[in-house]
C-alpha cells in the first residue's frame, strides 16, 4: 500500500494472493519475532545495538535502502494501531514510546548500512555549512575548560565573554578551517608545515602553552561531535583527531625550539597565582572545621533555599550543628585537595569532573557555582584579614573559575543522563507492555505489517 517497490526484493513477489501466501506468513512471523527480540532487548541496550548493526549490514546486502525505513516505521505503527486501538491501548504515550523506539532502531540500522568510506571528507562539507554554530561550541567549550587562556589574547578585554568576541571567534574559525581542510585532504604537507611552524613560534610569545593545544583539541572534538550528531562515527572522529594531531605536532615542535631562548610569562604568572593560593590556604587549614561552618553559613545567608538540599535543613541552631560541622569540614578538605592538586591539573580535572557528576544527584544546580565561589572567597578573606590583597582576590577568583569550569559541564551532563535514563525506562515499560498483546498473534500481525507496506 505505502510502497509497492520493496515487494520486488522478496521471493514471493509474483504471488497472486499475497495475504494468504505461506512464504510471506513465515517471513512476516520471523520479522515480528525480531521486533519482539528488540523490544525485550531494550533492557540491555549494550547487547541490542550490535545485533541491530548486524541486521542493518545484512539488509544492505539484500538491497534494502535507508529510504525504506520510514515506510517500514509507518507500517509498524499502523500494525500496532490495528492490534492495540480496539482494546483501548493505543494511547498517545504508547504511540510516542513506539515512535522513539523505532527512531533508535532506524538510526542504528541505517547507520550500519551506510558506507563509511568518504565520510571523513564529507564531514568537512557538513561543518562548512554550519561554521558559525561549530565555532560557537568550539570557543565556548575551550574557555569553559581553560578560562585563564583568555588572558593570552591581547583583545580579550574587548568583550566581557570570550565567545562573544568577534576577533576571538575569527581565530577559532581559522583553526577549525585549517583542521577541516587537512581532513578533506586539501591541506598539502609541503605548504602546511612551514606556515604552521611560523605560527607556532609566534604563539610562544603570546603566552600559549603546549597544554593549551591539548585542551583545544578536546574542545574541537566535543564541538564537532555535538554538531555532527549521527554523522560523527569512529572513523570520522579518527580522521579529525589525526588531522589535529598533525597540526599540533608542527606547532608544538616549533614552540619548543623557540622556547630554548625565550621565557614564558604566562607560566610565571600562573606559578605566582599558585603560590598565593596555596600559601593562603594554610591559614584555613589551621581551623578547617570552623571555616567550614562559616563557609556554609555564608552560603545559606546569600541563598536560603540552598539549605533545603541538606539533611540538617530543619536544625534551629545551624552554626552548632554537628552534621553541618562535619559536612563543612569535608567540603573544605576537598577544596584543600584541589588547591594542592593545582600543580598537577591532569590528575585534578578528572577528580573535579567526577565530583560535578555526583552533585547532580544531590540537587546541586549550575547556578549554585557562582554562589559557592563567592562564599569561598569570602571565607578565605575572613581567614586572612588585613593580608587579603587584590592579587589574592584575583588568584583565588581564577582558581575557583577553573574548578567551576571543570565541574559544571560534568554536572550538566549528569543531569541530562538522569533525565535520559528516566525517559528510557518509561519508554521501555510502555513498549514492552503493549508488545505483549501483539505477540498473541505474531503471524497474523506480521502479515498485516507487510500487507500495509505492499
Amino acid at each position: 500500500e505505502l510502497a509497492p517497490a520493496p515487494l520486488e526484493l522478496f521471493v514471493f513477489k509474483g504471488s497472486d494472493d499475497l495475504k494468504h501466501n505461506p512464504a510471506l506468513a513465515a517471513h512476516a512471523g520471523a520479522v515480528m519475532k525480531v521486533v519482539g527480540s528488540a523490544v525485550a532487548g531494550l533492557s540491555d541496550v549494550a547487547t541490542l545495538v550490535p545485533v541491530l548493526q548486524a541486521l542493518g549490514g545484512a539488509h544492505a546486502k539484500y538491497g534494502v535502502k535507508s529510504k525504506m525505513f520510514p515506510v517500514m516505521g509507518q507500517a509498524l505503527m499502523w500494525t500496532l494501531d490495528q492490534c492495540l486501538a480496539p482494546v483501548g491501548l493505543w494511547t498517545e504515550d504508547i504511540q510516542s514510546a513506539w515512535m522513539q523506539t523505532w527512531t533508535v532502531v532506524e538510526s542504528v540500522m541505517t547507520k550500519s548500512m551506510e558506507d563509511e568510506i568518504g565520510k571523513a571528507a564529507l564531514s568537512w562539507t557538513l561543518v562548512e555549512k554550519q561554521m558559525e554554530k561549530v565555532t560557537d561550541l568550539f570557543v565556548t567549550t575551550f574557555f569553559s575548560l581553560c578560562p585563564d587562556a583568555a588572558l593570552i589574547f591581547p583583545y580579550s578585554s574587548d568583550v566581557a565573554n570570550p565567545e562573544e568576541n568577534p576577533r576571538m571567534r575569527r581565530v577559532f574559525s581559522n583553526i577549525l578551517r585549517t583542521v577541516g581542510q587537512v581532513v578533506a585532504g586539501l591541506g598539502q604537507g609541503g605548504i602546511l608545515e612551514p606556515i604552521m611552524a611560523n605560527h607556532g613560534k609566534r604563539h610562544l610569545h603570546y603566552g600559549v602553552e603546549i597544554e593549551h593545544f591539548e585542551i583545544m583539541g578536546t574542545s574541537l572534538m566535543i564541538a564537532l561531535e555535538m554538531r555532527l550528531g549521527d554523522q560523527w562515527s569512529s572513523e570520522v572522529a579518527k580522521a579529525w583527531q589525526n588531522a589535529y594531531d598533525r597540526i599540533q605536532s608542527v606547532f608544538t615542535s616549533a614552540m619548543k625550539d623557540e622556547a630554548k631562548s625565550k621565557s614564558n610569562k604566562v607560566v610565571k604568572r600562573h606559578m605566582n597565582d599558585l603560590r598565593l593560593v596555596q600559601e593562603s590556604w594554610k591559614l584555613i587549614e589551621k581551623d578547617i572545621d570552623g571555616y567550614g561552618v562559616k563557609f556554609f553559613m555564608h552560603v545559606f545567608d546569600q541563598c536560603p533555599e540552598v539549605l533545603s538540599l541538606f539533611p540538617f535543613k530543619n536544625v534551629k541552631d545551624l552554626s552548632s550543628c554537628p552534621y553541618l560541622q562535619r559536612h563543612g569540614s569535608q567540603v573544605l578538605r576537598i577544596v584543600g585537595e584541589a588547591v594542592a592538586g593545582l600543580s598537577n591539573l591532569s590528575k585534578l580535572v578528572p577528580v573535579l569532573k567526577s565530583l560535578g557528576a555526583k552533585h547532580a544527584q544531590f540537587g546541586t544546580k549550575p547556578e549554585h557555582f557562582p554562589l559557592f565561589g563567592k562564599s569561598l572567597l569570602w571565607t578565605v578573606q575572613q581567614a586572612l584579614g588585613d593580608r587579603w590583597t587584590a592579587d589574592l582576590h584575583s588568584a583565588w577568583g581564577k582558581t575557583y573559575l577553573s574548578v567551576q569550569y571543570a565541574m559544571e559541564p560534568a554536572l550538566k551532563a549528569s543531569y541530562k543522563e538522569l533525565k535520559v535514563a528516566e525517559e528510557a525506562e518509561r519508554v521501555q515499560v510502555l513498549v514492552q507492555e503493549s508488545w505483549a498483546l501483539v505477540e498473541k498473534d505474531l503471524d497474523g500481525n506480521g502479515v498485516k505489517f507487510f500487507m500495509r507496506i505492499f
